[in-house]
């Protein structure tokens, strides 16, 4: 009993905690508690754009970009303006610049339940343009296939990067907190960076991709490239259908698991805690997989060079073909097929768990 009137007790000081703050925030709004149920966007206007340009920028708070094939094959921005925030719209040397001009104090920006966010579409025809500068501070930036920059460089502070278009020379996304997907689009080299999210990338082309997730799940899968680096830091970590030259995975925490690559010339994973898998992994060259706590799973993996290292914990699984196997546990059983003269080194070691490992064509 004395539960649950303490948690009534609790339950209505967070209540009356709630409408102290609207109370106050009414107050400095000068308006009803109605009237902080909806999202006023404002009026929505479209400024069609004749001057020529070659690049496109961007920079805006508060309010959902799009960036789309223009159906009528002109150059559009529709936006939604207030009294107090409006849009900066120019052609200055070349550029397409979009600023947003907000003049609301910090607690007009404040709102209760809000289910409106205006959006600003930028419509251009479809075609090659040099440099794409978007920054958006708070919600998402969508940039759709039919566009093609030479460099695009999109940052969202707080928010989603939904990025679907190809990029000739370089593509830099960075999200701070959110999500960064980066879809069907060929690139020649792509930086990805998320701070606190997701990050997914899906059905890319490119030469060089380097990807940084520090706290958050990412999925990276369907990819052609030259040279692929991953690093995360807190999360797990699923790579899944690459075909590259160089695969580089490095991981602080959480699992990793990567199925279906083909690295032409070396496959590395570098892992601190967690359970790494590894299935239908092969290198041509080297075939690298440290593990400093956590268990080491293979299923039909192979390497021209294996190695596989981990502190604590065990290594089980299969690979393709015969090798000359040098396994070693401190503590814990060691079953590997016997070597066979001639054939590649495989070396397996561990501190702390045990080593099972055959050959899969002879399970």
């Amino acid at each position: 009993m004395k539960g649950i009137v303490s948690t009534l007790i609790t339950a209505f000081g967070i209540m009356l905690g709630g409408i102290t703050i609207m109370a106050i925030s009414v107050g400095l709004l000068g308006t009803t508690p109605e009237a902080l149920t909806e999202s006023d966007v404002g009026e929505r206007k479209t400024d069609s754009i004749s001057q020529p340009f070659s690049s496109v920028s961007v920079d805006v708070w508060d309010t959902d970009v799009e960036i789309v094939p223009s159906q009528d094959g002109g150059v559009s921005v529709s936006h939604y303006d207030t009294e107090k925030v409006s849009y900066s719209i120019l052609v200055t040397e070349g550029v397409l610049e979009i600023r947003g001009v907000d003049l609301r104090k910090w607690y007009e920006r404040i709102q209760f339940f809000s289910f409106k966010t205006p959006t600003l579409t930028v419509a251009l025809p479809k075609g090659e343009y040099q440099n794409l500068t978007a920054k958006v501070r708070s919600n998402a930036l969508t940039v759709c296939e039919g566009i093609v920059f030479d460099r695009a460089t999109a940052t969202v502070t707080s928010g989603t990067i939904r990025y679907c278009a190809d990029v000739k020379q370089t593509l830099i996304a960075n999200v701070s907190s959110g999500k960064l997907s980066v879809t069907g689009i060929s690139v020649n080299e792509i930086s990805g960076t998320v701070t606190s999210g997701r990050l997914e990338v899906d059905n890319v082309t490119c030469g060089q991709m380097n990807l940084k997730a520090t706290s958050g799940a990412c999925d990276v899968e369907n990819i052609t490239c030259d040279r692929l680096t991953l690093v995360t830091t807190s999360g797990g970590c699923d790579v899944e259908n690459v075909t590259c030259d160089y695969l580089t995975l490095e991981g602080t925490s959480g699992s990793v698991e990567a199925e279906h690559i083909v690295a032409s010339e070396a496959f590395s994973l570098k892992h601190t805690s967690g359970t790494v898998a590894l299935t239908d992994v092969i290198s041509r060259g080297n075939l690298l997989v440290k593990n400093t706590s956590g268990s080491i799973r293979l299923d039909r993996c192979d390497g021209g060079y294996i190695s596989i290292q981990t502190t604590s914990g065990s290594v089980r699984g299969t690979v393709c073909s015969e090798k000359v196997f040098n396994a070693t546990s401190t503590s814990g059983s060691v079953r590997v097929p016997s070597s066979v003269p001639n054939a590649d080194l495989c070396e397996i070691k561990t501190s702390s768990g045990s080593i099972k490992i055959s050959i899969a064509e002879q399970e």
